[in-house]
């Protein structure tokens, strides 16, 4: 989005500030969690659930991957919260959250709020060595007033496929299970984003009862309603700050078992158009990057055994929801596609297997595939190590030999 191009970018972990920072005034900021916070505040849902899931090793349905704990045995303890609270600032289009100060104390940063907001390059904000990694916030930043009750399920990446459904709508949920009062829904600009809009109606939530705001301008809210998701995890995986904590309400088996309910009854169709779906290849032809090097390779030997090779991002949402629903056998390279097997039949026995970078610790589609009891797999692809952004983004080659062992194992 356009109105990321003020964002500062600079290493924060030198002993240097802010490029530009001494021509302002700071003021320092607390940082508080809602289950803690001192505010006049109230938390109005606590509720919990935990699993575990199996090491993949030991059951021997993946080849040794360097490192990556996404594949080992885990715990995670998941709390969600509603909590509700006035006078709140939004540092836009970070989505970072600060409850203003009352008698008591200072302003505080509301931690949960800071999971992948990038608020650190935010010219209006500053967390860095320098500031002994207290956030400090801009004196004399300006802030547009926003009436009535809000409820706030906005992330910075609401316009991505993956992160709408995984980071985004597992707060209407929240907020629909437990049938919460508010007056209109802050999610981002989704006016023309048919993948949101339609899955919102799936929860009951129409148009009317959405509102926009200017995301380029900062926000202040008399009055909100926040929900949040705390995952609490052993592994301490990707892409947690290296503390096992994730803000991630897709990682909730009981969400994610209602979404698919939820979006397979409503948008699945039962038409012979969607006849051949069986086993089926995600590519990922239009993207920029995670491509396959050997692609050709892959798909002669994917079209061996059977699998017809599709590309969701030139399907409508009906026909993504349709092909996934009817599929028992999916191959994909890791990227936004691979969301779709979030619409998988969970009354078959569906085998899924991820092809992604090798060390890459990305457990998201596991974490689906767990909670859909779905037969996860996945094959190491090495990086080639073109992209500036890291290996999380590399194009990759994918050992044949690997994927071919893999492939028997699930037509056996």
């Amino acid at each position: 989005m356009s109105v990321y191009k003020n964002y500062i970018r600079y290493p924060r972990n030198e002993n240097k500030p802010k490029p530009d920072s001494s021509d302002f005034t700071w003021g320092p900021l607390t940082l508080t969690n809602i289950e803690k916070s001192p505010r006049t505040g109230s938390v109005l849902l606590n509720s919990v659930e935990s699993y575990k899931i199996d090491n993949l090793y030991d059951m021997g349905r993946v080849p040794p991957l360097q490192g990556c704990r996404s594949f080992m045995d885990n715990h995670l303890s998941i709390e969600h919260f509603v909590f509700s609270t006035k006078n709140v600032k939004a540092i836009m289009p970070s989505g970072v959250l600060i409850q203003e100060s009352n008698d008591e104390s200072p302003d505080a940063v509301l931690e949960a709020s800071c999971y992948m907001s990038l608020g650190f390059f935010h010219p209006d904000l500053m967390n860095d060595r320098t500031t002994k990694w207290q956030w400090l916030l801009r004196e004399g930043t300006d802030f547009e007033q926003s009436p009535g009750r809000i409820a706030w399920c906005y992330h910075r990446f609401y316009n991505q496929y993956f992160h709408w459904f995984i980071d985004c709508l597992p707060r209407i949920w929240l907020l629909k299970k437990f049938d919460f009062d508010y007056d209109k829904v802050f999610v981002g600009d989704i006016a023309n984003i048919d993948f949101a809009l339609k899955s919102l109606d799936a929860f009951g939530i129409d148009e009317t009862s959405i509102v926009y705001f200017d995301e380029g301008k900062n926000l202040f809210f008399d009055d909100l309603i926040l929900p949040v998701t705390k995952v609490t995890e052993q592994r301490k995986i990707r892409p947690s700050l290296g503390d096992g904590i994730h803000f991630k309400g897709g990682w909730s088996k009981s969400y994610i078992v209602e979404l698919n309910n939820r979006i397979v009854q409503k948008f699945a169709k039962n038409d012979a158009k969607h006849l051949g779906f069986d086993k089926i290849f995600v590519g990922r032809n239009d993207a920029s990057h995670r491509r396959v090097e050997n692609i050709d390779e892959v798909e002669t030997l994917l079209a061996k055994y059977g699998f017809v090779f599709i590309d969701p991002g030139t399907l409508s949402f009906e026909d993504q929801v349709t092909i996934f629903h009817c599929a028992r056998k999916i191959v994909g390279i890791h990227g936004a596609g691979m969301t779709n097997i979030l619409w998988t039949n969970i009354d078959s026995t569906v085998d899924i297997i991820e092809i992604a970078v090798d060390g890459l610790d990305d457990p998201g589609y596991r974490m689906i595939s767990e909670a859909l009891s779905l037969n996860y797999r996945a094959i190491a692809g090495s990086p080639v190590g073109n992209h500036r952004a890291g290996m999380a983004f590399d194009d990759l080659r994918v050992n044949i030999i690997e994927l071919e062992a893999e492939l028997k194992n699930i037509n056996s």
